[in-house]
């Protein structure tokens, strides 16, 4: 899940009514702008360029579970 869409899932379910969203409207407006942010991103760069440990993590991973 996209830390954008935590926050917001978060956000709209805390016990606080000072801090949730007004409206569902509100809410959805949140949404909607962080999502759109996303496809403005220019062109994917490979997952060993954004998480260089992302190899490591995932034999690291795959190990444990054959014990």
């Amino acid at each position: 899940m996209p830390i954008w869409l935590d926050q917001a899932v978060l956000k709209a379910e805390t016990r606080d009514k000072r801090r949730r969203f007004e409206s569902a409207e509100k809410l959805l407006l949140a949404i909607e702008r962080d999502a759109s942010r996303l496809l403005t991103v220019s062109s994917a760069t490979p997952l060993i360029q954004r998480e260089p440990t992302a190899l490591w993590k995932l034999a690291l991973g795959i190990s444990m579970l054959k014990e």
